[in-house]
Order: C-alpha cells, then structure tokens, then sequence
C-alpha cells in the first residue's frame, strides 16, 4: 500500500516524531512510503501554489494518510496549522477523500486528546475513515514495550486499510455560517474599571470586529488592543529549546512577539481574546500566539488574570477547543469566567451576553477572584511538576528553578512525618476491629476536622464580641 506521512513538526526530519515514521518504515517493508514535511516548508507552500499542489497529487495516489506530529500547546504547532488551512482554502480537500487516515504523535501526554480530536475532525471534514491514533511519550520508541505497541499499531491500520474499512464520523459536520452580526448603538451604562485590559484579537472586521466594538463600548477605562496580524512575527516556535536553561528565546530581539507579551500580556489584569473558527479551531496566528508564548517554557507566568473570550462561530460543534483554552489557562493559574460567541444569530441577546461578560470580568478582577482550578488545570499542571522533577529538569533548568522557588514540587510523599504517619495508619487500619470501628464511624469522621474549625471560628467570633 502507497503510505503518506505528512510531517508536522518545524524540526523537519530531525524530530522525535520522525524516529517513529522511521521505525514504522523499517518495520513495513512491504508498503511503500512517502514523507513530505508540511510543517516545515509550510512558509514556501504559502508563496508557492507550484510546490503545494505537487503535493496534493502526491496525495491523491497514497492509500494511507499519516498525520505525524509532535504537541505543541493541546494541539499541533502554527506551522502544521497553516498547512491543513490551506487545504481549505485552495479547496484541495477532494484529494483526501475516500482515504485512511491515522494520527501520531509524540508528547509528555499534556493535552494530547484534544490534538487528536483536532485531527481526527479534520480528517472527517475531508471526508476520510479515520483509523485511530497513537500517542507516544516521546521515549517510548527506546523501550521494547513501546515498539511492540509501535509495530500492533502499524500492522492494525495498514490491515484495516488493506480491508477498506469504514469508520463512523466522529464530529458533526460544521453548518453554514453567513449570520451577520449588528451590535446596537453605544450603550449608556458603562463599566467602570481601574484595572489594566489588554485584548488580543486576529481580526478587527467581520462579526469579531463587531463584537470587539461591542466589548470596548461597555467599559469606560482603556483597552489596549494586540491585534496579532499587525506584530512582527519572523516565525513560529521552532521546538529548539534555547529557552529552557534561561528563558531566552531564538527569536528574542528579532521581532516583536517577547516584547509584546511582556509589555501589554504579563502586565494586564484583564485578558480578552477574540477570534473566529477557523476549520476546527482558532486561526494559525492564535497557535501561534500560543505556541511563541513557550519562551516562558513551563512556568505559570499568567496567574491571577481574569479572561473574558469572545469567538465568532460554532463553537458548540467543536467542544475540544473550550476544553484547550480551560486547560491551557487553569494551567497558567488564570481565571477563563466565559466564552461569548455569536452563535445564536441575534444581535441583541449577542450585546447582552458581551455587557454581562464585561460585567462579571470587572466584578472578579475587582475582587481578586479567581475560580479554583478543575482536573483540566490540576491534572496539567501536575504532568509539568512530575516531568521536570523527573527526566525534563536536565533540558529545562529555568523551569526546575521556579518550580522549586514556588513550592510546585508539591508531592504530598515527600514529607518524612506525614509518610511515617500515612504508614502507620495503613498498618492500624487494617487490624479487622479496628477498620471495623472505622468503618461504623466513617462518615462522623470525615467532617470532624471541618467541625473542629466552626468551633475555633466561632470561638474567636465570641471572644471578638465580648471585647
């Protein structure tokens, strides 16, 4: 069978995702491989519609399709982005259909679901049989284990493609969008705020625009505006690493990415983003606002920060993209209070949704609230904790230096005193009467110690008022 892997990682052939597509080649002698590196190449497929086509007949003759790419921030890098909207935007997507699809990629695991339901909804909108994924912890190929799993996987898609098997479609198909939206005349109550807003934005026209002149009429104060096609990008994040012993960046005084996250994002205390669907998530330039924001590496640099998001499109059919941007942002100890989208097709219940995100984003930031983090935050930051305690803090030393100074090294095992007291309660609750008594008085038990602090508050309370 005629293999085509299309390359998404900035590093070319000389990324970890690569090694696997090379082990998979040595392991399927009898299939015949292609591999084309979109990512990389992707700024001269932009220029070139010569060369970007070449590929396209290319893909028309493969039988399989594989998506190989490494993770970049929940999903795949700018670069790999920009190559799949160009598919849409030449109206190339008949070259893909009909065929099998598999996705690989390679990771830490953090957010690798939400790329693969990227890809896999892509992969449906060209109308492909999607085949199923496999996510590698970037090491895994070196263990026997990993390339077992490596070789069940290769001789599992190429068995099913071999059978022309038939899959069912995973996401539902996008509706039309052609709802324009009107915002009212500019409204009389305003909303005061001290606080510093910054908003970042891909576009300021269409339904976007509008909903950005919606948002900056409810307040009174300044806004800065980051629209993100107006700043001097020379690229996207080129996976090298050079930031992970000092936090400075290939790029750094190159152009003006760093300077402006450090000068209009770090500073802000109120963060909107706005932006559109583009295919099945936010545009190239927001992975790569995203993905250039890795100079900081794994360090939590957003905390205490109130997002208000503003999106115009279906964004109730693409759920993983809500899930990417709670993540990313419980991760980075930020606040995401809602998401506005124009999606309701009514101009008015769009303003009232827009003056009450502004509403409760200035209330929070007035009260310092932050919501507490969901698994989507804890879960991911703790794969970041254990990583660069682990192997990672060898690369990335800036990061192992903050975690240690933020007290982010926080396994509960580490403690010599609770560890001999957790040990001797395993030992003692497994004397049969006593986890006999501990079972008749479990429930008294596990709110003892809030019982314990009502009575100290209200202990206190007394005192206070009999002075």
């Amino acid at each position: 069978m005629k293999i085509l892997v299309l390359g998404g990682s900035p590093k070319g052939e000389i990324s970890v995702t690569m090694q696997y597509v090379k082990y998979m080649q040595q392991y399927l002698t009898k299939h015949n491989f292609t591999v084309i590196q979109a990512a990389a190449q992707v700024k001269r497929l932009e220029k070139n519609k010569k060369d970007f086509f070449e590929i396209i007949e290319q893909i028309k003759k493969a039988d399989i399709i594989i998506w190989a790419f490494p993770l970049y921030y929940c999903l795949v890098c700018s670069q790999y982005k920009r190559f799949i909207e160009l598919i849409f935007e030449r109206e190339a997507g008949s070259a893909f259909e009909g065929k099998h699809a598999v996705s690989l990629s390679t990771s830490i695991h953090f957010y690798d679901h939400t790329a693969h339901a990227y890809i896999r909804s892509i992969s449906e909108d060209l109308g492909m049989n999607y085949l199923g994924f496999f996510s590698a912890k970037m090491q895994d190929l070196l263990d026997e284990k990993g390339r077992k799993k490596l070789e069940a996987f290769s001789e599992f898609f190429t068995g099913m493609a071999g059978k022309d098997v038939k899959t069912p479609r995973y996401s539902a198909p996008l509706p039309e969008y052609s709802f324009s939206y009107k915002p009212a005349a500019e409204t009389d109550q305003k909303i005061s705020s001290d606080k510093k807003i910054t908003l970042i934005t891909d576009s300021e026209k269409g339904n976007t625009g509008n909903m950005i002149r919606r948002f900056k009429d409810c307040l009174s104060g300044d806004i800065e505006v980051v629209n993100l096609n107006k700043i001097n990008f020379k690229g996207g994040c080129l996976g090298c690493l050079k930031c992970s012993n000092n936090n400075i960046c290939s790029y750094s005084g190159k152009d003006d990415y760093i300077k402006m996250f450090e000068h209009a994002i770090k500073p802000a205390d109120i963060l909107i983003l706005a932006g559109s669907i583009k295919d099945r998530y936010l545009s190239s330039a927001w992975q790569k606002f995203f993905d250039r924001s890795f100079y900081n590496t794994h360090k939590p640099v957003l905390n205490n920060k109130h997002l208000g998001i503003l999106i115009s499109g279906a964004l109730h059919y693409i759920p993983h993209i809500t899930e990417i941007l709670q993540g990313f942002f419980q991760v980075e100890g930020s606040h995401v209070i809602d998401i506005v989208t124009d999606e309701s097709h009514d101009s008015k219940h769009i303003d009232e949704l827009i003056y009450g995100l502004a509403t409760r984003l200035s209330s929070c930031a007035e009260l310092d609230y932050v919501m507490p983090s969901t698994f989507l935050g804890v879960a991911g930051l703790k794969i970041f904790r254990d990583d660069i305690m682990g192997g990672l803090r060898v690369t990335f030393r800036a990061d192992h230096k903050f975690y240690k100074k933020n007290k982010l090294y926080d396994f509960p095992q580490r403690n010599p005193l609770k560890n001999i007291l957790y040990t001797l309660g395993y030992f003692i609750t497994g004397i049969p009467f006593v986890r006999k008594k501990m079972n008749q008085f479990m429930r008294e038990g596990m709110i003892m110690p809030f019982k314990r602090m009502f009575a100290s508050i209200e202990k206190k309370n007394k005192a206070l008022t009999e002075k």
